[in-house]
C-alpha cells in the first residue's frame, strides 16, 4: 500500500501519530470528520509532552488522541450526529466515554487493542444503550500491522525493563506486528527516522515495505 492509497482521514491520523512519537508520546492520532468527510478536528497523544493547543490536554495520562480531537467540537455542532471519528488504535474506556458523550455516532479504528480497547462498552449499561453509535473495525491489514508495530516499539521504549502485558495481549492476535515492533525497537529504526527528519508518509511506506 502506498501513502497515496491511504484514505485522507487515515493519513491525518498517521501524521498525528508520527508527531506524537517525535515528541516522545504514544503513537496514536485521531481525526474527526463532518458529514461531507472533511476534517474538522485532529488530535494526538500528549502523554509525555506539552506541545498542544491551549484547549487540549497535554503532559497528562488523560492526554489521549481521541479526546484532543473531540475538543475541537466546541460549541457542539448541530450536525454532530453525522460526524465520524477515526483513530489509529481501538479507543480505551476514557475515549469511548468521551466519544459517546460528544454526540459523534461513528467510530473507525485502524488497529485492535486487546488490552485496553473498549468498543465493547457499548450496550453494557442503560445509558450506553441509548445512542446508536456504529463501530467500524480495522479494514486495512497493512495499516493495522504498521500501527500495532509502532505501538509495540513505544511500549518497549517507555518500559524497556518491564515485561509488557500490553505486548503479550497483542501477540495473541497480531504476532507479525509484535515481531516487527520488536525489530523496530531493537534496531532503533523509528529513532533514526526521527533524527533524520522523516515525514509521516515516508515512515508509513517504509513500515508497509517491512511488513
Amino acid at each position: 500500500m502506498k501513502w497515496s492509497e491511504l484514505p485522507p482521514p487515515w493519513q491525518g491520523c498517521w501524521e498525528e501519530g508520527w508527531a506524537a512519537y517525535r515528541a516522545g508520546s504514544l503513537f496514536i492520532g485521531a481525526v474527526v470528520t463532518d458529514s461531507d468527510g472533511r476534517s474538522v478536528g485532529r488530535g494526538r497523544n500528549h502523554y509525555n509532552d506539552c506541545d498542544a493547543l491551549p484547549f487540549q490536554v497535554r503532559h497528562n495520562q488523560l492526554a489521549h488522541a481521541e479526546l484532543n480531537a473531540l475538543l475541537w467540537l466546541s460549541p457542539k455542532p448541530a450536525a454532530v450526529h453525522d460526524y465520524h471519528i477515526y483513530t489509529l488504535v481501538e479507543p480505551c474506556p476514557l475515549c469511548m466515554g468521551a466519544i459517546y458523550m460528544s454526540g459523534v455516532r461513528a467510530v473507525h479504528y485502524a488497529a485492535r487493542d486487546p488490552w485496553a480497547g473498549s468498543t465493547d462498552m457499548l450496550g453494557k449499561t442503560p445509558y450506553l444503550s441509548r445512542k446508536p453509535v456504529k463501530v467500524f473495525a480495522p479494514e486495512l491489514p497493512e495499516l493495522e500491522t504498521a500501527v500495532a508495530a509502532m505501538g509495540v516499539c513505544c511500549e518497549i521504549r517507555d518500559r524497556p525493563d518491564v515485561p509488557s502485558v500490553v505486548i503479550e495481549a497483542l501477540r495473541g492476535i497480531l504476532p507479525q506486528a509484535v515481531a516487527l515492533g520488536e525489530r523496530l525497537a531493537a534496531e532503533r529504526l523509528p529513532l533514526r527516522w526521527r533524527a533524520e527528519g522523516w515525514e509521516a508518509c515516508q515512515v508509513f511506506e517504509q513500515l508497509v515495505e517491512l511488513v
